[in-house]
């Protein structure tokens, strides 16, 4: 027998040896992973101490907002969708629209027609989560969402291309690329910095916090950009 076989029947038997203890620390984590889906947003709000954000009322469904100042121009609402399961999302007030009608909205409209652009990492996607707790990195990325019909994701794409270099430049020194995809059309990469399994969430929370600042908060260039694409494609689909 090889060496390698007899590290692997090795393992098998410590597996066996210990397997109610890993079963419950898996259990227990996963426990934890599924509160957490469901209250990244309070704890990304609590951490955002920065002067230039400031703490919103909830949103009516009991999802956390905060705002940023823009200058002379409105403050910026944000609102983070802690809604647990895979897809959360981080979107302006205003990049969701009824898809024939100018309302803005605060989450999904019932019937589901309505137009939607906005920032994302998932929590239940194998791969993400993988990456998440193997490697230590939060995916923090930019969506136009697959659930738009194909003729805005199409317009958007256009408007969002015409704007490439600008966007481009908006993005040189954070930690996000422009990816050429048509949906997911930035990618942010971003260290979940945890020594301990302890830690692991408070590192995620301080993760979502840089993407958060690096992207949104000190990035009114990269969000003016991404707005006025999402307005040029709503006048052009309607």
């Amino acid at each position: 027998m090889s060496q390698q076989h007899d590290i692997d029947r090795e393992k098998v038997a410590l597996y066996l040896d210990h397997y109610d203890a890993i079963t419950d620390v898996v259990a227990t984590f996963d426990d934890e992973w599924d509160a957490y889906s469901q209250q990244w947003g309070q704890e990304l709000r609590d951490a955002l101490t920065e002067d230039a954000v400031r703490t919103a009322e909830n949103t009516d469904d009991g999802y956390p907002a905060v705002t940023v100042p823009r200058g002379n121009a409105d403050a910026e609402r944000w609102i983070f969708r802690d809604s647990g399961g895979d897809w959360q999302h981080v979107f302006k007030y205003g990049w969701v629209r009824r898809e024939h009608e100018p309302e803005l909205l605060e989450q999904r409209a019932d019937d589901s027609n309505d137009l939607r652009i906005g920032f994302y990492h998932r929590m239940s996607d194998g791969s993400n989560k993988h990456v998440a707790i193997s490697d230590r990195e939060l995916r923090f990325n930019f969506r136009c969402m697959g659930s738009n019909p194909t003729t805005f994701r199409d317009i958007y794409n256009d408007e969002f291309d015409e704007r490439h270099s600008e966007i481009e430049d908006a993005l040189s020194g954070t930690n996000a690329v422009t990816t050429g995809n048509k949906r997911t059309m930035i990618r942010g990469a971003y260290a979940i910095d945890a020594t301990e399994s302890s830690e692991f969430f408070d590192a995620y929370t301080a993760a979502l916090h840089r993407a958060f600042v690096d992207l949104i908060v000190d990035n009114e260039e990269l969000i003016r950009l991404l707005t006025a694409a999402f307005e040029d494609s709503i006048e052009q689909y309607r």
